[in-house]
């Protein structure tokens, strides 16, 4: 065989292999719209467990994707255990809910919001159930691509 041919042949096999592989992947967009399709449906069963109050369930733009300095900034301030992070790759976010115009707390060692995790227990569970990464305990207000 010619080193033309060779050359053609690999190429083309890197190709299909490239194409192949580019289909597995990770979309972070896809994952952000699965992220609203996650608060939209959180936002609903929180409205069901508290009937009578108002509930905003949010996902700030700094809970979205991050930059290595924005990561390494809140790492050094004490607000994240990692200076690498799911969401320095799209593939991570962060929620806030509010209920009756106040913030719970993400964390039971959360002093300036409510401490009752509850919220957060019901977006986890949803999380779960769609195939996600729930911060449980350690950072409740976290979903995450597995």
């Amino acid at each position: 065989m010619s080193k033309f041919l060779e050359n053609y042949e690999r190429e083309k096999k890197f190709e299909e292999m490239s194409n192949k592989q580019g289909s597995d992947l990770f979309d972070s967009e896809e994952f952000y719209n699965n992220m609203e399709d996650l608060r939209l449906s959180t936002l609903a069963d929180l409205k069901m467990y508290y009937p009578n109050s108002d509930i905003e369930v949010r996902i700030p733009k700094a809970g979205k994707h991050r930059d290595y300095t924005m990561q390494k900034h809140l790492h050094k301030k004490g607000a994240s255990k990692s200076t690498i992070s799911l969401h320095n790759f799209g593939a991570a976010a962060d929620f806030a809910i509010f209920i009756d115009g106040k913030m719970y707390g993400s964390t039971k060692n959360d002093e300036k919001n409510s401490r009752d995790i509850t919220p957060y227990k019901i977006l986890g569970g949803n999380a779960r159930e769609k195939g996600y990464f729930w911060g449980w305990k350690h950072d409740t207000a976290h979903v995450a691509e597995t």
